[in-house]
């Protein structure tokens, strides 16, 4: 290797290293700590005897306090795909880019990556995610006529025997079967396609006839050309140790597993520095680097400390780390960093496979206007760092009492229930108790050995008190913990529940509020990220696919959805515009507080029709109704009245 290759592998590395050691010094055992308690697992009590084996006569459960705060929160503030507004000078193009990112989420599969996302920065208090530009082509099979696909993609001939065959793989012997350069049927070196116009009608029948009326066809569909996001475990990202931000961070480095099919597909991929209108096209990553990678094997965690967080949360899961032979898994696997770091302003990314080759080294097709190609969200941010607040994480120490709390009030229950008895020591100690249905029998050799039941203390009231106080705390902190039922928690001997709990209601709103416009931001910046993307890679083919979908889905009417404007040249949408998530629209669908926010907006609508927009209140309070179809719900509107005849 170059001697400035490995100066690149070794300041990748190093910087890796550096991120890595400083979470593990701070965080991981934070994280370990809090995955635990939300998957509702704890630590084994042990005897005091220094055995260090578990004492199983104390109650020892978790309570699901974490798990409860995770999972309200976040399938609350990602029920639904969110409602994105963008806003432009030239009103067609901010009207067709609305709708372009909510057919870019949904075809994109976003919004089973934003669940996860969502879900990881509620437990560990922040989560990224990675954007780049992928095209989903699905392969499938079709039976066709004979005679269409003849007519359709021509005949294929030998040129020295003069055979004819049809132009599809699947009619020829494996031996025979080579990829065409532009990705069409697949056909042997020699032979050419003609048109089928230029065979007789007997050719042609003689054709059908070998083959039979009807073969399998497969056609290759282009599902989707855009913008694709992927979730980044959090022990995955590397940043600048104590950033602020993720894009004020000097690198973000990712570290992943990757497979054969993505180097080979990364060798194919042709590279222009966007630049430079004179550079002249390279491969993205280095065949001799590939080839090189390849020889090297798989990469076994035996090699370094890989994936060291996923093992802690594991171990503390399933009390131990899982081994896998790697012989067991076919192909090849190897270790890839991706760092993103800015030179003179412009983004670069750079592969490292195995911390020992340099694959390739890019600048991004894109200018993100000082972004990386990743978003962030942070529901709590910190004054000093990226990695912002959890309740969770916060609470732990308060979630860990609840749960000795718990076990030693079971404990405390458990043994007055159990009178005892003072024995003669030497005594004849039966084994067994005869249980007769009206009366049980105990048989010993002497009944005066043992005394009289010790009378117990009584069950004291403070230990209920203690419990009421934690979930006290645990509420004041995290309204998801807070119920809202026939009497409220906090208070449970409050004549006024009422009032009590629509305080509450309305204190966990505000703390609640301050999340969901933390999201806002993240899908805003998200959302700015890909439609950067989408204009500068935008071409006719691409816009086509995006155009087919947008018109279907706005001319079906569903949703109170209405036609728009298509456009078919690309440089149309080369306009500035900005993002605008809206209010509570990730919510789900049955949440109150949205729902009495739009009747009250109908109500005035309907109280002034002349300020309001009565028949677009209409349709928010209908969208608040799960498994309803506004389109068919709202009347159309009416067309307007004719003019009057003339005198």
């Amino acid at each position: 290797m170059a001697k400035e290759n490995a100066s690149k592998v070794n300041d990748t590395t190093q910087r890796r290293n550096a991120s890595r050691e400083w979470m593990q010094k701070y965080y991981w055992e934070e994280f370990a700590s809090v995955y635990q308690l939300s998957k509702c697992r704890v630590d084994p009590i042990l005897k005091t005897d220094g055995s260090k084996k578990e004492d199983t006569s104390r109650t020892n459960l978790c309570m699901p306090d974490a798990w409860i705060m995770v999972r309200r929160k976040s399938a609350r503030i990602a029920a639904r795909p969110p409602v994105l507004r963008i806003h432009s000078k030239v009103p067609a193009v901010a009207d067709y880019l609305s709708h372009l990112v909510q057919y870019q989420w949904d075809k994109g599969g976003e919004q089973r990556v934003q669940k996860r996302h969502v879900m990881q920065a509620e437990t560990f208090g922040f989560s990224f995610k990675a954007h780049w530009w992928d095209q989903i082509i699905e392969a499938r099979r079709f039976r066709k006529r004979t005679k269409d696909v003849l007519d359709q993609h021509g005949i294929s001939v030998d040129p020295e025997t003069d055979d004819l065959y049809l132009p599809y793989p699947e009619q020829q012997t494996p031996m025979q079967k080579i990829a065409g350069p532009d990705g069409g049927p697949m056909r042997m070196p020699g032979r050419q396609i003609r048109p089928a116009s230029d065979f007789s009608d007997e050719q042609k029948a003689n054709l059908i006839g070998s083959v039979g009326d009807e073969v399998f066809w497969q056609d290759k569909i282009t599902r989707y050309d855009g913008p694709v996001s992927s979730l980044i475990f959090v022990g995955d990202a590397c940043l600048e140790p104590m950033c602020e931000s993720l894009h004020k961070s000097a690198w973000f480095i990712m570290e992943e597993m990757k497979d054969l099919e993505w180097l080979a597909y990364f060798v194919q991929q042709k590279y222009k520095d966007p630049r430079d209108p004179k550079s002249i096209e390279r491969p993205a990553i280095d065949p001799k680097a590939a080839q090189e990678l390849v020889d090297m094997g798989t990469w076994t965690k035996t090699n370094a400390d890989a994936d060291q967080l996923k093992q802690n949360l594991r171990t503390a899961i399933f009390k131990g780390s899982q081994e896998v032979d790697y012989k067991l898994i076919p192909g090849k696997r190897f270790q890839v960093l991706s760092e993103f770091t800015f030179h003179d302003g412009w983004p670069y990314l750079r592969w490292i496979g195995n911390e020992k080759i340099l694959l390739g080294e890019i600048a991004l097709p894109w200018d993100l206007n000082g972004r990386y190609p990743v978003s962030e969200f942070t529901p709590m941010p910190d004054l000093l760092s990226y990695v912002g607040d959890s309740s969770p994480r916060m609470l732990r120490h308060l979630i860990r009492s609840s749960n000795v709390n718990f076990g030693q009030r079971m404990d405390l229950v458990g043994n007055s229930l159990k009178p005892m008895f003072p024995y003669r020591r030497g005594s004849d100690l039966p084994q067994e108790v005869l249980d007769r249905g009206a009366f049980r029998l105990l048989a010993v050799d002497n009944p005066q050995d043992f005394g009289q039941a010790i009378v117990q203390a009584p069950y004291p009231p403070a230990a209920s008190e203690m419990a009421k106080e934690i979930q006290l705390r645990l509420q004041q902190a995290e309204p998801a913990m807070s119920s809202y039922g026939e009497q409220s928690q906090a208070m449970p001997n409050s004549s006024q529940v009422a009032t009590i709990a629509n305080l509450q209601q309305q204190a966990s709103n505000s703390v609640s509020q301050d999340e969901l416009e933390n999201l806002n931001l993240s899908l805003a910046e998200e959302t700015t990220i890909k439609l950067l993307m989408f204009q500068q890679t935008l071409d006719k083919e691409t816009l086509g696919v995006a155009n087919k979908h947008i018109q279907a889905k706005s001319l079906s009417g569903g949703d109170g959805e209405r036609a728009v404007d298509i456009i078919e040249d690309p440089l149309e949408l080369q306009e500035d515009f900005e993002v605008f998530p809206e209010a509570g629209s990730t919510l789900a669908l049955d949440d109150e507080s949205r729902r009495t926010d739009a009747t009250q907006i109908y109500q005035l609508a309907v109280s002034n029709p002349v300020l309001f927009n009565e028949r677009e209140a209409g349709k928010q309070l209908v969208s608040t109704f799960r498994g309803r179809d506004g389109g068919k719900l709202i009347n159309p509107e009416m067309p307007p009245q004719p003019p009057p005849p003339p005198p």
